[in-house]
C-alpha cells in the first residue's frame, strides 16, 4: 500500500511536466523579458502592446525554428520523464519488499534487494539529470532565437541603390540571397563617443560599401538623472535616439533606424548583456553588434568598432579564398 500510494504520488508530481513537453504553449513569453518592458511605463500603453506582440511573435517563430531543428526533443524528453517514473517505481517497490523481508513477512535475497534500490536510484537521478539538461538547453536555444528574430525584426531606412534610392526595410532583408546581402553594424554608444567614430568612416567609405558594410548607429545617454550619491545607471534609465546629422543617411553605408520603441526595447537587452562584461565602462564605451549576411551574429563587443580593421579582415580572408560570402 505504502508502494502503491508513493507511486501515485510520483505519477502526479511529473504529470504536469510531461504535459508541458507533449504540448509547448504557442503564445508563451520569453523567460526573460527586458527591462524596458518591464520599467518603461513612459513608454505608453501602445507602445508596450507594440513591444509585447512583437516579442510574442518572435516567441513562436522561434519555438516553430526550434522544433524543425530539434525534432526529436519531446519525445528524448517524454521518454526521459516516464524512465525517471519508472524508476521510482522500482524504488518504492524494491524499498517495499526489503522492509518485508526486514520483518520476516518476505524471503527475498537483501543484498538482490540493495542492488534494485541502488540501481533504480542511480537510474532516477541519471534520467533526471539528462532532463533537466536538455530543458535548459532547450530553453537557451529558444531564448537566443527569440532575441535573434526581435533583432532581426528591427527596421531601417537605408539606401537601396541608385535607382531605387531609400527603403525602409528590416535587417532580415539584408541576409545573403534576398538581394541587399550586408554586413551589419550596430553601433551604440553615447554621442561623444559615436560621432568621432561614425567621422572615421567616411574616409573608408568606399572600402566598407565594397565589402558590403552596413553602419547602424545609435545615440545612447541616461533619460533621467539620478536623484541621491552617484552610482551606476540602471538599464532601463538609458535611452536609445537617432543621430541626427545633414546628409548623414544620405551615405550608402550608414544606415537610420526607424522604430525606435522597437529598437530600444531591443537594445536595452543587448546592454545589459553587456554590463556583464564590465559594468562600469560600458554605458561610457558603448557596445557593437555584428550580424554577418548568414543572418546570425558574428559578434557583440564593448567599444565602437575600428573600420579599417573590419575592412582589412574582410580582405585577408578574400585573400586566403576563405569564405566571405557568409561572413
Amino acid at each position: 500500500r505504502l508502494a502503491l500510494v508513493c507511486v501515485l504520488l510520483l505519477a502526479a508530481a511529473w504529470a504536469p511536466q510531461v504535459a508541458t513537453l507533449v504540448a509547448t504553449p504557442r503564445h508563451a513569453a520569453p523567460r526573460g523579458r527586458p527591462a524596458a518592458v518591464a520599467s518603461s511605463g513612459r513608454l505608453g500603453t501602445s507602445a508596450l502592446r507594440m513591444t509585447s506582440t512583437d516579442e510574442d511573435r518572435s516567441r513562436q517563430q522561434a519555438v516553430l525554428r526550434e522544433e524543425v531543428e530539434s525534432p526529436f526533443l519531446k519525445l528524448r524528453l517524454a521518454l526521459y520523464g516516464f524512465g525517471v517514473v519508472s524508476c521510482g517505481v522500482n524504488f518504492f517497490i524494491s524499498w517495499a519488499q526489503l522492509i518485508a523481508t526486514a520483518t520476516g513477512n518476505r524471503d527475498d535475497s537483501v543484498v538482490t534487494l540493495a542492488v534494485n534500490l541502488g540501481t533504480a536510484l542511480g537510474g532516477a537521478g541519471l534520467l533526471g539529470f539528462l532532463l533537466r539538461r536538455d530543458l535548459r538547453q532547450r530553453e537557451d536555444r529558444l531564448e537566443r532565437m527569440t532575441k535573434g528574430a526581435m533583432l532581426a525584426g528591427l527596421r531601417v531606412r537605408a539606401s537601396a541603390g541608385a535607382e531605387r534610392g531609400l527603403t525602409i526595410t528590416n535587417l532580415a532583408s539584408f541576409r545573403r540571397g534576398r538581394g541587399m546581402p550586408k554586413r551589419i553594424i550596430i553601433a551604440a554608444a553615447p554621442k561623444d563617443v559615436l560621432v568621432p567614430s561614425l567621422q572615421s568612416s567616411i574616409p573608408v567609405a568606399e572600402q566598407l560599401i565594397r565589402d558590403d558594410f552596413l553602419i547602424i548607429p545609435l545615440i545612447m545617454r541616461p533619460e533621467r538623472q539620478q536623484e541621491g550619491p552617484p552610482g551606476p545607471v540602471a538599464t532601463s534609465d538609458v535611452a536609445f535616439e537617432v543621430f541626427e546629422a545633414e546628409g548623414m543617411y544620405e551615405l550608402p553605408h550608414i544606415a537610420e533606424p526607424v522604430g525606435l520603441v522597437a529598437w530600444s526595447n531591443v537594445m536595452r537587452g543587448e546592454l545589459e548583456n553587456a554590463k556583464l562584461s564590465d559594468p562600469e565602462s560600458a554605458l561610457e564605451r558603448g557596445f557593437t553588434i555584428v550580424i554577418k549576411k548568414n543572418g546570425r551574429v558574428g559578434a557583440r563587443r564593448l567599444g565602437v568598432p575600428l573600420w579599417s580593421n573590419l575592412v582589412s579582415d574582410v580582405e585577408v580572408r578574400r585573400s586566403k579564398n576563405l569564405d566571405v560570402e557568409n561572413i
